[in-house]
């Protein structure tokens, strides 16, 4: 049974993986930001997102989803057979936010909320660059979860090994 849970920062390819680990299993990914957002980018409030999350969580028998959102986090942590923490360089993720913003500028991205299409915004830019301050605690928190249910991956070509050997796992 799947019950996959990615966090990590923006840009670091939670979506991908998800999206990919989804066609390998036949299941939709749940975009955490899709159910965050209203359009125009009007968030909904902490409390909601909780009771979406333990929703769908209670609804579906195997689930991936993807987004941090720590809030639900906890609940996440405890129905998931798998977190996945993709802990790459800031660097890396940096790079592929400014990219993604560029090339999807005005347009609505798969994974995200409808009516909410990338923009520039600089708020969010120094949130991503801000990430690294959260990593400590991030790693605190990850310390919760059994060994055996947490896979830490810090480069592409873990990320790119992990899908491969997920995927074959569970066809």
């Amino acid at each position: 049974m799947v019950k996959l849970n990615i966090i990590g920062p923006p840009g670091s390819g939670k979506s991908t993986l998800a999206r990919k680990l989804g066609k390998a299993v036949n299941l939709s990914p749940i975009h955490l930001d899709s159910l965050y957002f209203k359009p125009g980018w009007v968030e909904i409030s902490k409390q909601e997102l909780c009771e979406k999350v333990q929703l769908l969580i209670t609804q579906h028998k195997e689930w991936i989803m993807e987004g941090n959102y720590t809030e639900t986090w906890s609940k996440r942590f405890q129905e998931a057979n798998l977190t996945v923490f993709l802990d790459l360089p800031r660097r890396i993720y940096f790079y592929r936010v400014l990219k993604r913003n560029l090339l999807s500028l005005g347009k609505v991205r798969p994974d995200s909320a409808q009516g909410c299409p990338e923009r520039i915004d600089f708020s969010f830019y120094k949130y991503v660059l801000d990430y690294p301050k959260k990593r400590k605690a991030i790693l605190r928190k990850l310390a919760e979860v059994p060994e055996e249910k947490l896979v830490v991956l810090k480069s592409t070509r873990e990320i790119e090994r992990f899908l491969m050997v997920y995927s074959k796992q569970k066809v």
